[in-house]
């Protein structure tokens, strides 16, 4: 059975949709996110509560949202 993928789609891709996409890696689904207007980092509040419910998301950077993406 092929995995699950998700996309997660959020305007600036810096918050919500990020931490949508560790979630739901961690419980075991391909995932990814992208923004319709992606900012150039992440919010640092959101990387700091992401880190003290044990997730890092230091290294990672907002995506802009593409054609590909939703095919």
């Amino acid at each position: 059975m092929p995995a699950e993928k998700v996309l997660f789609v959020c305007v600036g891709n810096a918050g919500r949709s990020q931490m949508a996409q560790a979630f739901a890696e961690r419980a075991g689904l391909e995932a990814r996110s992208r923004g319709s207007h992606a900012e150039s980092q992440l919010h640092p509040e959101v990387v700091e509560a992401m880190r003290e419910l044990g997730f890092d998301l230091g290294d990672r950077v907002p995506h802009q949202l593409t054609r590909e993406d939703v095919e």
